[in-house]
């Protein structure tokens, strides 16, 4: 494993084996390691992801197991789809209930669990304790979702 240097004092991490040729690359951080390129007289944007794994398909995306979006270690990178991606994202920062899934219900003061799946939403009940209503999102997450399912 080797650490290639970013702008804004950022490094993204990468096998041995990819760090010759992508370090010989000028590299940004965004949310990601990206650098500008330019096809057919038109300046696009490349991220070190699909240097490594290559550019996944329309309708794929390249998803970071581990939720490190700088981590671009062949085993820390697999391709999903964007549902499966988001399943595997980190708790959102504007998260209130301090649990992934879980929200707050005013009318019925209780605490709601939900999920998605296959484009909908899972309703997965109301609940009294919010440690109760995020081990039923944790269990639906590993039943629906498998491998890709972040409950933290």
């Amino acid at each position: 494993m080797k650490k290639i240097k970013l702008s804004k004092g950022k490094f993204a991490i990468v096998d041995d084996k990819d760090f010759e040729r992508l370090s010989k690359k000028k590299w940004h951080f965004t949310l990601y390691a990206r650098r500008s390129v330019v096809e057919n007289g038109k300046r696009k944007s490349s991220l070190m992801q699909w240097e490594v794994l290559g550019k996944p398909r329309k309708g794929l995306q390249v998803d970071h197991v581990n939720g490190d979006k700088l981590d671009n270690r062949r085993k820390n990178l697999r391709i999903a789809t964007p549902s499966q991606n988001r399943v595997n994202s980190v708790k959102p920062k504007n998260n209130t209930s301090g649990y992934k899934g879980v929200i707050w219900n005013r009318i019925c003061k209780k605490w709601i669990a939900k999920t998605s799946f296959n484009k909908k939403l899972i309703f997965l009940g109301y609940f009294t304790s919010k440690l109760d209503a995020y081990k039923a999102y944790c269990e639906a997450c590993v039943k629906y979702h498998k491998e890709y399912a972040r409950v933290k």
